[in-house]
C-alpha cells in the first residue's frame, strides 16, 4: 500500500456538543507525501474505523492527482507518483477531451496511439485494457469517435498547417 503510516492529529479525537467525534489524521505515502483528513463519526471507534476505512479513498484521490499531473503532447505516457501508466494514459485521453485546440487534442490522443501500440492493444481492446483505470464504455465510444475525426490524413495536414500559419503570424 501506497500509505505507509497513519496518525491522528494530537489530542483527537473530540467529542462535539452534538455527541459526535470529529478530528483529523495525517495520512503518510511511501513517497512522504502527506495528507490530511478530517473524520466525523457518532463514537470513537466508529472514528478510530473511519480513519482506517477512508485508506482506499485517499489513495484513488492522490492517483488520480498524480495521473493527470504534467499530462503534455510533448511528453510520453509513462507512471507519475502514485499514478499506474494505465490511469496516465486515461488522464492523457481526458485531456485531450477537455483540450480546445483540435491540433493539441490530436497531439495528445496520438501520445496515447502510441502507448496503445505498445500494449498490443487494437482499438477494441482499449476499454477492456483501461477499464481497471476507470475508463468507461461511453467515455471511450466518445473518445474512440473524436481520435478517428481527428486522426484522419487529411485534417491533420490542415491542423498542422494552421499551426505553421499561426506561428507565421505570429512572429511579424
Amino acid at each position: 500500500m501506497p500509505i505507509t503510516d497513519i496518525t491522528p492529529f494530537t489530542g483527537e479525537p473530540t467529542q462535539q456538543a452534538s455527541g459526535q467525534w470529529r478530528g483529523s489524521a495525517q495520512y503518510t505515502f511511501d513517497d512522504g507525501r502527506k495528507v490530511n483528513r478530517r473524520i466525523t463519526a457518532d463514537t470513537v471507534g466508529e472514528w478510530a474505523n473511519k480513519m482506517s476505512d477512508i485508506v482506499p479513498e485517499i489513495e484513488v484521490q492522490v492517483q488520480e492527482t498524480d495521473a493527470g499531473e504534467g499530462v503534455s503532447a510533448d511528453v510520453e505516457i509513462t507512471t507519475n507518483k502514485q499514478a499506474s501508466i494505465k490511469q496516465r494514459a486515461v488522464a492523457y485521453l481526458r485531456a485531450a477531451m477537455a483540450e480546445d485546440d483540435p491540433y493539441t487534442a490530436f497531439l495528445l490522443l496520438d501520445r496515447f496511439n502510441t502507448f496503445r501500440l505498445a500494449q498490443g492493444w487494437n482499438l477494441n481492446q482499449v476499454e477492456a485494457g483501461l477499464a481497471s483505470a476507470g475508463l468507461e464504455a461511453e467515455e471511450w465510444d466518445t473518445m474512440l469517435n473524436a481520435y478517428q475525426y481527428l486522426s484522419n490524413a487529411g485534417r491533420v495536414t490542415a491542423m498542422q498547417a494552421v499551426q505553421d500559419i499561426n506561428q507565421n503570424w505570429g512572429d511579424r
